[in-house]
């Protein structure tokens, strides 16, 4: 399996970037995408298994309408990861509607295809909903507005639950030099209400064949208010990011009201070449604009806090140190050593070696 997969990494080369639909290309077309995430054997003596097998197909109706559907594999079973319908206009700005990420942090906007780091960091992971059914709308302008309003599903093609989700979000471009040169402030706001399902805010070391570091349990009966503060330097020589969040919690059995926070400090470092691509209508990082087989590769440097203790959980601090060396613009080696301090627990160190092959 190692093997194969990494004479997939060394061969498959980048394909087209991002997901802008270019008025020279034929409509209507089918665009196809994927990745292939291996994990081995961390410090930890846990057998690393593959992450993820996704494959993403994106149906452009015409140079404005488009239906894309992901399917994975990762959980054991193979199951449509997102499904959703998106209509864009130059002028007013993109609708969405389906299963798909909401409009709230620049991190979990970030694919991990992407991401400098092998996996989102722990305050994003607990605070923060993953996908969720529903309908978006962004002005895609580097200084605009989003909205959002969803439903608790998990998954695509689950029925939706009792939790209802909201949220609003404003950007603004501190700076602009170059393409590649961006100073960004991101500020959003949220309703999350658990409904009958309830809330859970927990995290993983690093994916989740770990168990779970820091757990609120289920909060039945929870209403979350949240609100978050992001900021991006990026530079080609440097990048440096940071996001805090929090939560306000009420609505539980018990008296008082919870507020669990976190914050993410990440600093990345690209060389040999390498060229970091900025999202501005996103405010995400996206694919490289520019890498270099074999020779490209980025330092990185993240730390992280997140305090659950308000709700029943613990608190806890990463600090992780890596690089990635790259053979294609979506294929890389990732090796990275985090070290993860849990108040009331033993340490956990993870060595990650992940090996990421896209087309």
């Amino acid at each position: 399996m190692l093997a194969v997969l990494a004479l997939l990494s060394l061969g498959l080369q980048a394909g087209p970037g991002g997901a802008e639909l270019k008025e020279a290309e034929p409509v209507p077309r089918l665009d196809l995408h994927g990745r292939l995430f291996l994990d081995l054997p961390g410090l930890d003596g846990e057998q690393g298994r593959p992450r993820s097998l996704r494959l993403q197909a994106r149906l452009h109706l015409d140079e404005q309408a488009s239906a894309r559907v992901q399917l994975e594999h990762g959980r054991g079973e193979l199951e449509v990861f997102e499904a959703s319908f998106t209509y864009r206009d130059e002028e007013w700005g993109e609708a969405r509607l389906g299963h798909h990420r909401p409009p709230a942090g620049s991190e979990a906007r970030t694919s991990l295809s992407v991401l400098p780091s092998p996996e989102r960091s722990a305050p994003v992971r607990a605070l923060l909903p993953s996908r969720a059914t529903g309908l978006s709308y962004g002005t895609r302008t580097a200084e605009g507005w989003s909205l959002g309003a969803f439903g608790g599903a998990r998954r695509a093609l689950d029925p939706i639950g009792s939790q209802r989700l909201v949220v609003g979000r404003r950007d603004w471009e501190l700076e602009e030099t170059t393409a590649t040169s961006r100073s960004h402030l991101g500020l959003w706001a949220m309703h999350w209400d658990g409904g009958a399902d309830g809330l859970r805010l927990d995290a993983r070391p690093w994916g989740g064949s770990r168990a779970r570091t820091v757990d609120s349990g289920d909060l039945v009966g929870a209403r979350a208010v949240g609100a978050g503060l992001e900021w991006s330097h990026v530079r080609p020589d440097w990048i440096l990011q940071n996001e805090t969040l929090v939560q306000r919690i009420d609505g539980l059995a018990t008296e008082g009201v919870g507020s669990p926070w976190g914050s993410t400090v990440t600093l990345v470092l690209p060389r040999g070449g390498l060229q970091r691509s900025w999202s501005a209508t996103r405010q995400a990082l996206h694919h490289p604009d520019h890498v270099v087989p074999h020779r490209s590769h980025e330092w990185v440097l993240r730390a992280s806090w997140l305090d659950l203790e308000p709700v029943g959980g613990s608190r806890q601090a990463e600090l992780a140190v890596g690089v990635n060396l790259y053979v294609s613009r979506r294929s890389r080696w990732m090796l990275h050593l985090q070290r993860t301090a849990i108040e009331r627990a033993a340490d956990l160190d993870v060595l990650l070696l992940r090996i990421q092959a896209g087309f």
